[in-house]
């Protein structure tokens, strides 16, 4: 279903899928996660069965703990 939330002091709504699956504008095609529209809203949507991808948290596993080469130099300045 979609939620449909009054936003910015009621200027605008805010829409999006209890699914977490993106939300397509019927008129452009367009796919959103969510969707922003000033009041009277001129645009209708429906749901997809496209997943929201949401990126990976950094854990102890996915973490690079290379340190790169020049990362211990210290950089010197010099006056001109």
């Amino acid at each position: 279903m979609i939620i449909v939330e009054t936003v910015d002091e009621g200027t605008r709504e805010k829409r999006y899928s209890d699914k977490d699956v993106m939300i397509k504008q019927i008129e452009t095609g367009n796919l959103y996660e969510d969707a922003m529209d000033v009041i009277p809203c001129k645009y209708t949507y429906e749901e997809t069965d496209i997943p929201i991808e949401h990126p990976k948290e950094p854990t102890d596993e996915n973490v690079n703990r290379v340190i790169p080469p020049f990362a211990n130099i210290p950089l010197r300045y010099e006056k001109h």
